[in-house]
């Protein structure tokens, strides 16, 4: 699965192989992994690691087949999630002991073989690359293939450049790392499901300053050892510590823009350490992740509102949003302060209002600028599809003055010129 996972974190966004995320995204997705999804994905590795568990040594080939089969079934289940997809290494174990165990007449056949030369160096740079993970050193390598098919590699150096027995070990050692996985999402799923319910949503005041303050409570406060999923209690292991490396590295935050921040590069081994970067490096920006009172999926607020409801498609129908259907069926209406459409409508008629007070457009032009803004919130909360950050985008100046045909009147600024 991985080894090591590598990614940035600066200017709002995490990055993971060149792709970037606002900071949170990748939380909330791993958040709305459902539990039927977890389970079935749970037992399927449950299932395949039955056969390792039980062989020390290699099992037949069509036990070892079957167990293989499970797991690329396994890896094409957990790929349907954009961060999994991200985190995987190029190396294609799965399908090199496809081809491996294939072109075995008797697994039993632990027979030495004598390699070349190149074929020593490979394996030496394989345990070399072991010892690496476990000690962080700084050599690393990956075996360059195809996502679902193995070149030509000699039947040899597939899986690992040694015999049978040591094929197996490695084997064995590689296919953890996708039940390590699992447990992360599970310990960390549990853990802040619970920090989200039990204190995010009863802030009465959102800013983040006061996430931090409830993220304080809640992992060092009474209720910790029942509500942070731990070994004590046998629900996971959120653990306390994670070994990271970081790296300071000032970059363009856009290619060819010419702006530059200073960004930080972290190396982490578990899944777990990431999703915690992410997630508290998030409230700290002052993002927020609820949960939707319609669907009970979360979401990602970028700005300080007590919504009760997610715009994304709604999962009974989806030509509406959870926002447009939660008060038809739930009754309960969401008040002006805690929709984000709303507000960003209020912020855009107050900018407009001081554009006119100051003679930088006229009374007409503000009655067309208003209009327009209104008709545009009107079709942004009755259609499908149109975020909150998408609706604001909307409605800046820039965009909107220019979707009108409005130009603002500036006036001259500093001292006026001298006359003598």
């Amino acid at each position: 699965m991985f080894d090591i996972i590598s990614f940035f974190v600066g200017d709002k966004s995490i990055e993971i192989n060149g792709t970037a995320f606002p900071l949170g995204e990748l939380t909330t997705q791993t958040l709305n992994i459902t539990k039927p999804e977890f389970s079935e994905m749970y037992h399927l590795a449950e299932s395949a690691f039955e056969t390792i568990y039980k062989n020390k040594t290699p099992p037949s080939k069509e036990e070892w087949n079957d167990c293989n089969n499970k797991f690329i079934k396994l890896e094409r289940m957990m790929f349907r999630y954009r961060l999994l997809a991200l985190i995987k290494d190029n190396r294609q174990v799965l399908y090199e002991t496809q081809s491996y165990v294939s072109q075995l007449s008797i697994l039993d056949d632990n027979e030495k073989y004598e390699m070349c030369e190149s074929e020593e160096a490979l394996r030496k740079m394989t345990l070399e690359y072991s010892e690496y993970v476990d000690e962080w050193a700084e050599n690393s390598f990956q075996r360059d293939t195809d996502d679902t098919e193995v070149k030509d590699i000699p039947r040899e150096l597939l899986i690992f450049p040694g015999d049978v027995q040591e094929k197996w070990d490695f084997y064995c050692n590689y296919c953890s790392k996708y039940l390590h996985v699992l447990y992360d999402i599970a310990w960390f799923g549990n853990t802040i499901h619970n920090f989200i319910d039990h204190y995010l949503s009863a802030l009465k005041k959102l800013n983040s300053d006061n996430y931090a303050a409830a993220l304080y409570d809640f992992l060092y406060g009474e209720m910790a050892d029942k509500l942070v999923a731990n070994p004590v209690q046998g629900s996971g292991l959120y653990s306390r510590t994670d070994p990271i490396l970081i790296e300071y590295i000032p970059r363009e935050t856009i290619k060819c823009s010419g702006k530059y921040k200073i960004y930080t590069s972290y190396q982490v081994k578990r899944l777990q350490t990431l999703l915690k970067t992410d997630f508290y490096c998030a409230l700290e920006a002052g993002y927020i992740i609820r949960k939707c009172e319609y669907c009970g999926r979360c979401f990602l607020l970028k700005k300080a509102y007590h919504t009760k409801y997610c715009d994304n498609p709604a999962p009974d129908n989806p030509k509406y949003t959870c926002a447009q259907l939660g008060y038809r069926k739930r009754g309960i209406k969401e008040t002006v302060p805690d929709n984000p459409k709303a507000q960003s409508l209020k912020r855009c008629l107050t900018r407009i209002e001081k554009d006119c007070s100051r003679n930088a457009i006229t009374a007409e032009e503000k009655e067309l600028l208003s209009n327009t803004a209104r008709d545009m919130y009107y079709r942004a909360t009755r259609a499908s599809g149109i975020t909150n950050e998408e609706f604001e985008t909307s409605l800046a100046s820039e965009n909107l003055y220019s979707k009108c045909g409005v130009k603002r009147k500036t006036k001259r600024r500093g001292r006026p010129k001298s006359t003598d």
